[in-house]
This record gives structure tokens, C-alpha cells and sequence, in this order.
């Protein structure tokens, strides 16, 4: 990560591409990200030839901030802004980069696992001798106006995630067949860190909480 502590756009000059690249090479980086408050010249100016001759991936503050602050609620990976980093080097690149990974899906990831607690929650007393079936979840999601553009294959995969952090509690069997092991609350506080839900306390007894059972402590 270099920045460069003008507060404006600063020259073509002041960017010393061939140094940065330098001390890339330096300390064995495999990518670059070049922060400043903008940059000069256009998509055939110096500051884009240089950046794409060195490969030193050209951003803003702000598109930075953004990504920071969506990373939680999107689940931007490391490796997504890797793949920006070693593919998009001049300006007008990295903003479309930035632009397609903060706009595409138009949903954040954590409504769409919230939406499909909702959904398998409101559910349940439907047919509830019949498993859940990840297209029927999908079909439900889809009908809500945040998620029409919405794939079965993305609901599928959110599924797959929440089930990975369930510790059990979710399951997903042949890859079409929801599988729940325990209540919806304890269901809720284990995929939390997923959906930022808190859960409903394990209920007390007499004595304080209620201990987990063994299954339970066995999957924690």
C-alpha cells in the first residue's frame, strides 16, 4: 500500500512509478495499491500508461473508503480486492472495478442471509413433514423486491455459507435439501456473525443457564 500525502490531485511528476515498482520488487509484493485523493490526466495520459507499465494498481481515498466500509455488510473477500489489484491499474480502471464489485449483486450479502433465516423460519409450518428445498427458498426470495434479480444459484451458495458457520445446526444434503438440527434461536445465534443478528439467550433455570447438551458442546 503507497499513498501519496498530497491533499489535491498531484502531477504526473510527482508519481514516481518507477520507484514504487522498485520497492514493490523490494519486499517481494505480488501487487500494489497507489492511494491518493485523484489523479491527473485521462485514460491515455502519463499517469495511466505509467500504471499500467508497472502494474501499480491506482486508487482513490474514496474508492478505498468504500470498499472498507461495504467490506462487512458484502462480504468483500481479500480476494476480490486482490483481483482488482492485479488486473486494474489505471485510474479509470480500478473505478470500474470498484464500481462493478460495490454494485454487483444489488443485494448485500447479509440481507440475503437474513432473508433466507426469514424464509426457512415463516416456512416452517408448511408441509412441515416435507424437507426444505433450496429452489423453493430461492422461488420465496425471489418474490421479494430487493432480490428479483436474484439466481437459485445464489441463494444455494448463501445457504452453503451459512450452513459452513452453523457448526452443525444447518445442514444441506445433495445440494437441494435444507437440513435443520436445532431450534430457530439457536440456529440464529450460530450463524450471527453472518446475518450481525443477536440470537435470543439460551433460556434460564434455576440455577443461571441452561447448559448446552452434549451434541451441542460437542459441536462448539
Amino acid at each position: 500500500l503507497e499513498t501519496k500525502s498530497s491533499t489535491g490531485t498531484p502531477s504526473a511528476k510527482d508519481i514516481n512509478f518507477a520507484a514504487i515498482r522498485n520497492h514493490m520488487e523490494q519486499k517481494n509484493a505480488s501487487g500494489c495499491i497507489l492511494v491518493a485523493p485523484s489523479y491527473p490526466g485521462g485514460d491515455s495520459g502519463n499517469v495511466a500508461r505509467s500504471a499500467r507499465s508497472h502494474k501499480i494498481s491506482c486508487w482513490t481515498v474514496k474508492q478505498y473508503a468504500d470498499v472498507i466500509r461495504s467490506a462487512e455488510s458484502r462480504h468483500i473477500t481479500a480476494r476480490q480486492v486482490l483481483d482488482i489489484v492485479h488486473e486494474a491499474f489505471a485510474p479509470n480502471d480500478v473505478a470500474e472495478s470498484v464500481r462493478k464489485l460495490l454494485s454487483e449483486p444489488s443485494w448485500e450479502r447479509r440481507a440475503l442471509y437474513r432473508a433466507i433465516i426469514h424464509t426457512l423460519r415463516e416456512g416452517r409450518h408448511r408441509l412441515p413433514s416435507s424437507p426444505r428445498r433450496i429452489a423453493v427458498i430461492a422461488d420465496d426470495i425471489a418474490k421479494m423486491e430487493a432480490f428479483k434479480a436474484i439466481e437459485e444459484s445464489d441463494v444455494r451458495q448463501a445457504v452453503l455459507e451459512l450452513a459452513g458457520t452453523s457448526r452443525g445446526a444447518l445442514l444441506v444434503r445433495g445440494d437441494t435439501i435444507i437440513e435443520l438440527n436445532v431450534d430457530y434461536d439457536e440456529l440464529d445465534r450460530r450463524v450471527q456473525t453472518l446475518t450481525g443478528m443477536e440470537g435470543k439467550p439460551r433460556r434460564l433455570g434455576a440455577f443461571g443457564e441452561v447448559p448446552a447438551s452434549p451434541e451441542e458442546q460437542l459441536n462448539e
